[in-house]
């Protein structure tokens, strides 16, 4: 009696961890939904910041790009191309199309096309609502 409820029970964890792993690869494929949202609101925030770079100023774009870093707990930094940390200047050296880049560290780099200089967003570590969503990335 027990063999055929352990075999039962193995076969029915079997079975949902293949039904799991199958609604994943045929739902989702290869693609992760989340970063491609992720690249789409950064590409059209950038559009819309060189949009006010090309047609008002460079001032006004980096004041509305402060007002969105504060807004959202983030920090901004400028950095010249010669200051660029080396992992970032080889991206945007291979990838000459490329107007932003979000590295391994959730870190946001942003080229305008009337700016020299590079943008970078990074979690402030001194906010509280940063310090909450990591907490409970943490915990679950």
């Amino acid at each position: 009696m027990w063999r055929i409820f352990l075999e039962s029970l193995i076969g029915l964890i079997l079975l949902f961890a293949a039904s799991i792993y199958g609604y994943e690869y045929l739902i989702y494929g290869k693609s992760d939904p989340d970063l491609v949202d992720a690249n789409l609101r950064v590409e059209a925030f950038r559009d819309i910041i060189n949009h006010v770079s090309t047609n008002e100023s460079d001032e006004q774009a980096i004041v509305l790009m402060k007002l969105f870093a504060k807004k959202t707990h983030r920090l901004l930094d400028e950095y010249p191309h010669d200051k660029l940390p080396q992992s970032i200047a080889e991206y945007f050296k291979e990838n000459t199309n490329a107007y932003f880049f979000l590295n391994e560290d959730d870190h946001l780099w942003l080229k305008l096309d009337n700016n020299p200089n590079y943008f970078e967003f990074s979690d402030d570590p001194d906010s509280e609502l940063i310090k909450a969503i990591e907490f409970n990335s943490q915990v679950v």
